[in-house]
């Protein structure tokens, strides 16, 4: 695994966030105070750019009192809930967070009509 810190953005620096890579995902903490809508969108498109990951994992704590409204949005852009029982291989064991899973497409995986 290794940690960066990773800056977003085309003209100039759009967000920070400190983020996870572990066997092909990135766990990003949300609410991360510096990712806006266009962060992150440049950080999807990073990862289907340079392959460096296929999950986008992002970890929310339990007590933040915002998480209801956080998961609904995480939802709608297309992240799935998922716990340890679920996929052992990629989440951990944690009982203080909630985590939510966003499959990336590399552009190999896409079929042409």
């Amino acid at each position: 695994s290794s940690g960066i810190n990773a800056e977003y953005g085309h003209s100039g620096v759009l967000g920070e966030c400190s983020t996870l890579r572990h066997n092909r995902a990135l766990f990003v903490p949300f609410p991360c105070n510096h990712l806006n809508k266009e962060c992150f969108l440049a950080m999807v498109q990073y990862c289907e750019r340079t392959e460096m990951a296929t999950k986008l994992v992002g970890c929310i704590e339990r007590s933040d009192k915002g998480k209801t409204q956080l998961m609904r949005t995480l939802m709608f852009m297309g992240f799935k809930p998922r716990t340890h029982a679920k996929e052992p291989a990629l989440i951990p064991p944690c009982n203080t967070m909630i985590f939510m899973v966003y499959e990336i497409y590399q552009a190999k995986d896409l079929i042409e009509i």
